[in-house]
């Protein structure tokens, strides 16, 4: 893994208390030009990197890579203030977006310019536990909806709800549920982020069994495409465009 931050950190620290300096400070060059922040500056293990002659030019580097990037402005702001949002997905054809509720576990709607904030649906429609993963598939109309029960949600019961995590498939127009699908296998189970290919098929995230599940398109099984490992907690994924 020749990009993994973390990684490259752990062999930096190791160059370093080698004394093997120049090569630290390399690797402290290379995590500063990938924007990600360190201890370097502070921790002792890189007392030995700090006395080397392009140290200041490092420590700078390190010091914009820590810097927040504040180019951002406020979209819109939502008054319910328990929601704890974990979703956003954005529909083009209606310009709304729809953010989803690990709390209350519903989706709420709202306007591009922050008006007309509401719900689109609720629990005791859908069938939601914790709202986790979002994403339209615009050419079949559908909203795919990833949802669990964990502590953060409201009425959580661990005795007699934990593992338990579903899909949903809704008409992304009139939010009426279409399917609602389990996990096959035994649990626990957290569905937690989604991708749809350009055919319909929906590969997904199990935080909980260390899995990526597929639902082929025009089928209403899940079934597993790729074991991450347990403890690993699988969550975001994309697909290549290619």
């Amino acid at each position: 893994a020749p990009r993994h931050p973390q990684l490259l950190y752990l062999l930096s620290r190791a160059q370093s208390l080698s004394g093997r300096t120049g090569d630290a400070i390399v690797m402290l060059e290379r995590l500063a030009s990938m924007g990600v922040p360190t201890n370097a500056r502070t921790e002792e293990h890189f007392q030995a990197a700090r006395r080397h002659p392009r140290w200041p030019a490092i420590e700078a580097l390190m010091a914009r890579a820590a810097s927040p990037v504040e180019s951002g402005e406020l979209a819109f702001r939502l008054q319910q203030r328990d929601l704890v949002p974990e979703a956003l997905t954005y529909d083009e054809a209606s310009s709304r977006f729809l953010v989803g509720s690990l709390y209350k576990k519903k989706i709420v709607q709202v306007r591009r310019d922050g008006t007309g904030a509401g719900d689109y649906i609720a629990a005791n429609s859908a069938g939601f536990d914790g709202v986790l993963g979002l994403r339209i598939d615009r050419a079949r109309g559908i909203l795919w909806v990833a949802s669990a029960a964990t502590p953060q949600t409201e009425g959580y019961d661990e005795k007699t709800q934990q593992g338990r995590s579903h899909l949903h498939a809704l008409d992304l127009r009139t939010g009426k549920l279409i399917a609602s699908l389990a996990a096959a296998g035994a649990g626990p189970h957290l569905l937690n982020d989604l991708a749809i290919s350009r055919g319909g098929d929906v590969y997904l995230t199990d935080s909980a069994a260390g899995v990526v599940h597929r639902l082929r398109g025009g089928t209403r099984t899940l079934e597993p495409f790729v074991t991450i490992g347990e403890g690993l907690y699988p969550n975001g994924l994309a697909l290549d465009a290619a």
